[in-house]
């Protein structure tokens, strides 16, 4: 595949908008202008997306500053989804049908006629592994580096349903690293530490989802967070958690909130509970950001994005621009997200003493925030749009897989 990368040069915008709030400063420009919606993901720099381009579709990765682009791989006629970006590798769910080609994303039922893989792509060197040999239906995958986490259906039955969470390193064995008889889902990965949404404890609410915790070095499960109701979307960088929380949802389905916990001190806190939707969180050092439709009026579609800085306990908007910006994702200090008023991929470089390198809380190493599993990027696909109530869109979704039914990722 190195033979074939070709550079090129993505849209940059030549305005760049800076702001100074509390100290720190943010400059917004147009990084990319894809041929299709895309879900742009973060790392050390560099923005991956899964683009549409002669024919095919590709990972192309971006320099966030100077706009070069490259392709890290071409897929061919596959759209991979879902698809997450670990710095160093790419990770995806694969299927096939019977002995036939390779795809991406969903279909088929536990134990049907398709056979699901889980992919791991070295970029430097484009090398392609198998995660694991079992081809059961695999649901939602984060990777870091070279270790990627993934929700898997082989202990799944239509009487008891048992969806795990599994992790496979390079080099080494898989893992599985749930075995409560639950659902489990949206897996996130940073270092040694995996989180993920869990309905173990469902029997009080339906809807009762919590966010658990898994640490590779030792073994061993923690709870994060089992408030009553529905808690989503974790994600984990460093000593820090933060997922989307329904707890005062009260009678409006749509008002979820941002969440954190503090791994090193034991806390938790809220970080944005503004009137209306908050949802797709994602945290790094001491910044947090997130998609808000707080200003959701006379457009119901009008999504923002906003940032909270947990040094100096202020938040303030990356983007408040008319129409809808989804998907942010942050890395070192650069947020970037995709724009769906103008097509274009957007990024954010946040300048602040907050903006520090984020240190993994068990493994020392340049580890990276595994991203949000998200679909396709269609307005209202990713259980994420103002006028889809989030929670029952999920609550639906878990209680089809309870009757053994697949719904194509949210």
């Amino acid at each position: 595949m190195a033979s074939s990368r070709r550079a090129l040069i993505g849209c940059l915008g030549t305005a760049l908008i800076a702001a100074h709030v509390n100290a720190a400063q943010i400059q917004v420009s147009a990084l990319y202008t894809p041929a299709i919606p895309v879900i742009p993901m973060v790392h050390s720099g560099k923005v991956l997306v899964q683009d549409y381009a002669l024919g095919t579709y590709r990972f192309r990765l971006i320099d966030a500053i100077t706009a070069v682009s490259l392709d890290a791989r071409n897929n061919q006629s596959s759209y991979l989804h879902p698809s997450d970006f670990g710095g160093s590798h790419i990770a995806w769910i694969a299927y096939s049908a019977g002995s036939g080609g390779g795809g991406g994303g969903g279909g088929g039922t536990p134990g049907g006629e398709y056979h699901y893989a889980v992919k791991l792509f070295t970029i430097s060197g484009a090398v392609e592994q198998n995660a694991t040999a079992n081809t059961a239906y695999k649901d939602f995958l984060a990777v870091d580096n070279s270790t990627v986490a993934w929700t898997d259906y082989r202990n799944f039955t239509v009487t008891d349903t048992i969806v795990d969470v599994y992790a496979y390193t390079a080099g080494a064995a898989e893992r599985r690293i749930t075995t409560s008889h639950s659902y489990k889902s949206a897996p996130s990965i940073c270092g040694d530490a995996i989180v993920w949404q869990d309905y173990r404890n469902r029997a009080t609410s339906a809807n009762n989802a919590d966010i658990y915790l898994y640490n590779l070095s030792t073994s061993s499960e923690r709870a994060i967070c089992t408030h009553a109701g529905y808690q989503d979307q974790p994600r984990v960088s460093g000593s820090y958690v933060v997922w989307q929380d329904y707890r005062n949802a009260a009678t409006d389905p749509r008002n979820a909130d941002i969440y954190l916990y503090d791994l090193s001190t034991g806390q938790e806190r809220a970080i944005c509970t503004a009137p209306g939707f908050q949802c797709n969180p994602q945290v790094y050092g001491n910044l947090v950001v997130w998609q808000d439709y707080r200003n959701a009026t006379a457009d119901t579609t009008n999504a923002d994005i906003y940032l909270y800085d947990l040094s100096t306990g202020t938040e303030q908007a990356v983007t408040t621009k008319a129409g809808y910006q989804e998907y942010p994702h942050l890395y070192d200090g650069v947020v970037a997200w995709f724009d769906y008023t103008d097509n274009k991929v957007y990024v954010a470089r946040v300048t602040s003493s907050s903006v520090v390198a984020r240190t993994p809380l068990f493994r020392g190493s340049n580890a990276g925030l595994g991203a949000q599993v998200s679909s396709v990027g269609r307005r209202g696909w990713g259980g994420c749009a103002y006028t889809v109530a989030g929670r029952a869109t999920r609550a639906a979704d878990r209680g089809d897989r309870t009757q053994g039914m697949i719904v194509v990722n949210r």
